[in-house]
């Protein structure tokens, strides 16, 4: 089996740990080498990625360059390889289009199931329920399950309610992307909520900044409807393909601090209560 060096611009929670992978330039003693693949997530990461792969030509006899970042998201998932072991997919893409996501199309979903506890679809609920009845039995086997690449709230059926109260939820993610998603994501919570999930245990996504007429207050009440529905928000700021971000003392970078932090979060707005 060939040697493979796997290369990330940055180190995230889910970049793999073992021997090797590598984050940034080839360290000064390397063991011998078949193939290096630099792995970019991010487009904004792009830059750095085409450097790495330069420096990292003499490193093996094939460096490749590739990554979501470059649209490069098909053939099967292999755990462990370029996201960490717990963490799989079990379907690639979404059937959504919406114009700030950048999830490839169409949906497929992934045969066969590989196991894990982290479950990072695109849009998990948009498969097929033969599928989705196959994701919910193999985790019926793991424990801290969650689902952190969001689940469509328009998509949440009774039924997959009652095969989530089966599992052993750490959290999972609704999305709130929209004004217009406002009131499905919050029936969405109501949901679960009935169905004895926890405040702690309903993240929501709250995209702020792409609709040309939003403002951080607007935001700000977005994730209070979601804490007063029974959700906690999770405060996430549009950027750009290019990664451009504010200035650390500006309106935007506040309310980015203000509403990513659960703990933050429940503290500060008890005030409100």
């Amino acid at each position: 089996m060939p040697k493979l060096a796997r290369v990330f611009p940055r180190r995230t929670s889910f970049t793999p740990t073992d021997e090797l992978a590598f984050i940034g330039d080839p360290p000064l003693f390397l063991p011998e080498l078949d193939e290096v693949h630099v792995s970019c997530t991010f487009t904004w990461d792009l830059p750095e990625a085409r450097r790495l792969a330069r420096a990292w030509s003499g490193a093996a006899p094939s460096v490749k360059l590739g990554g979501p970042a470059l649209s490069q998201r098909s053939g099967p998932f292999i755990p462990g390889l370029y996201v960490k072991r717990g963490i799989t997919f079990t379907s690639r893409g979404c059937p959504n289009h919406c114009p700030y996501c950048l999830a490839p199309h169409p949906l497929q979903p992934l045969d066969p199931i590989e196991p894990g506890h982290i479950i990072q679809d695109d849009n998990f609920l948009a498969n097929r329920v033969d599928h989705r009845a196959a994701v919910y039995a193999m985790l019926g086997q793991q424990h801290r399950i969650e689902f952190p690449g969001g689940l469509d709230a328009t998509r949440l059926t009774d039924w997959d309610v009652i095969q989530l109260r089966k599992l052993h939820i750490r959290q999972l993610f609704l999305s709130l992307d929209t004004l217009s998603a406002t009131a499905p994501s919050l029936r969405a919570i109501r949901t679960l909520r009935r169905a004895g999930f926890s405040q702690r245990q309903i993240r929501v996504y709250v995209l702020a900044g792409y609709e040309p007429d939003d403002s951080p207050e607007l935001a700000a009440t977005r994730c209070r409807l979601v804490l007063k529905a029974g959700g906690t928000p999770f405060g996430m700021r549009y950027i750009s393909p290019s990664g451009r971000r504010e200035p650390p003392n500006t309106p935007w970078a506040t309310w980015s601090r203000s509403w990513t932090r659960p703990a933050l979060i429940f503290a500060k707005e008890s005030l409100h209560a």
